[in-house]
């Protein structure tokens, strides 16, 4: 029974010794654990285990897999890589998907968060674009919470001495124009000019580089 091999590996290894080993399970058997509503328990397992692999599973099995790990662990980041249209529930339950240009066409790519062509690039976008993406979100997602407050704040101070009367501080055509140049052109330029590391190539030498995307503090305010 899959349930009583898995609490034996849990009684015999200690939390230790499980992060120095791997998990190989069959699709079968995990379809046994789903259905004998025994996934917690499996999470459990895993959680602990160095590395997890999941073989001959169907694509409803790899997406109550990545559902598993985003029900048990809220500050897990999931990420889903795959190349064809069976992995494509997985991709969308994933917090990031990555699809790959394949044989089997390119459903996974159309589902997909980014798209690479070939495994070797998965590297250079996790380490290299993907802390520069968050380092750039972050600055644009502050960048605007502090310009609505700007706008915002202003006609309602105007407001204050118009007695609330509902009139705009601002005419239509300046209020329009408020919203195209201060949300279009600080974007474009931060995504052309924006550089924190030079030589991008280095980036991967330097783990103290990623603290500042693991800690989640670029949002904060």
């Amino acid at each position: 029974d899959a349930e009583v091999r898995i609490k034996s590996a849990l009684s015999d290894c200690s939390t230790a010794e499980l992060a120095k080993r791997t998990v190989f399970i069959d699709g079968s058997l995990l379809s046994e654990l789903v259905a004998s509503d025994s996934a917690d328990l499996f999470y459990h397992l895993v959680a602990n285990c160095g590395t997890t692999v999941c073989s001959r599973t169907s694509p409803k099995i790899k997406n109550i897999v990545v559902d598993l790990v985003r029900g048990n662990d809220s500050r897990a980041v999931t990420l889903a890589v795959g190349d064809g249209g069976n992995d494509v529930p997985m991709i969308q339950s994933a917090h990031i998907g990555v699809g790959m240009y394949g044989s089997e066409g390119n459903h996974a790519v159309n589902a997909s968060d980014f798209a690479i062509a070939s495994f070797e690039h998965l590297e250079r976008l996790l380490f290299v674009h993907g802390r520069a993406n968050y380092s750039r979100l972050t600055k644009v997602i502050n960048y605007f919470f502090y310009k609505n407050v700007l706008l915002c704040t202003a006609q309602f101070l105007y407001a204050i001495f118009n007695s609330f009367s509902g009139q705009s501080l601002f005419e239509g055509a300046t209020f329009s124009m408020y919203n195209v140049l201060f949300t279009s052109i600080p974007c474009i330029a931060l995504g052309v000019l924006d550089r924190d590391v030079l030589n991008t190539d280095r980036t991967k030498q330097v783990p103290q580089l990623y603290f500042f995307g693991q800690k989640g503090e670029g949002l904060t305010l």
